[in-house]
Parts: structure tokens; C-alpha cells; sequence
């Protein structure tokens, strides 16, 4: 899976969360793949694509840290609204562990 027109200094950051993508909901993968598209085909000029490309593939990365016997955790009337919040803070915790890795610029790691 590949994403079209990709910069190749975004290479090794798709290449390490291709996996992790994999590994969460079916069709994270490939819906990451659709939303750095998006952007890479978009018309505005001046995006940071420093910032925009890396938290397009890396946005739902948190969901392959949620293993379905999670799930009887994360109850109550808040259910949904709980596991968006599981999602996001694993999700924040891969990413960073990503982006460290690669030695991202930590001006835009935030």
C-alpha cells in the first residue's frame, strides 16, 4: 500500500506506521492513505505538509493499541466519547514514539 505522491522525505514515517495501521480497525490503513492524499492534492497553497502529513497518517494510529478485550473497559454512558479518548492517547504516545525515532523536528512534534 502506497500513498500517491508522497514526498520521499515522508517515506520512512509511512513505512514505520504502515504496520502499526495494519495491526488497529480494518481500513485505518487505507484511510490514511485517502487523507494524506486529500491533502497532497489540495489547491491551497503554503500547507505545512511538516505538520499536515505526518498527523494524516498517524490520526487513528491509537486504535491498533486497543485489543477487543479492551473494550469491556471502556463503559458507561460515556462509552463512545471514553474510547475516542483511549484511541487518542495511545494514538499520542505511538506517534510521539514515531516521530522521536525518525528524529522529527520537536518544534512540530507537539
Amino acid at each position: 500500500m502506497e500513498i500517491k505522491n508522497l514526498p520521499n522525505k515522508y517515506l520512512e514515517l509511512w513505512q514505520k506506521c504502515l504496520p502499526i495501521l495494519q495491526k488497529g480497525r480494518p481500513g485505518d490503513d487505507t484511510h490514511s492513505v485517502e487523507v494524506a492524499e486529500f491533502i497532497l492534492n489540495c489547491k491551497k497553497k503554503n500547507l505545512n505538509l511538516d505538520i499536515l502529513i505526518p498527523t494524516a497518517i498517524m490520526h487513528d494510529i491509537g486504535h491498533s493499541a486497543i485489543l477487543p478485550e479492551h473494550f469491556k473497559y471502556i463503559t458507561g454512558q460515556e462509552k463512545v466519547k471514553n474510547g475516542k479518548l483511549v484511541h487518542m492517547l495511545a494514538g499520542a504516545k505511538i506517534a510521539k514514539d514515531i516521530l522521536d525515532s525518525l528524529q522529527y523536528d520537536p518544534k512540530k512534534n507537539r
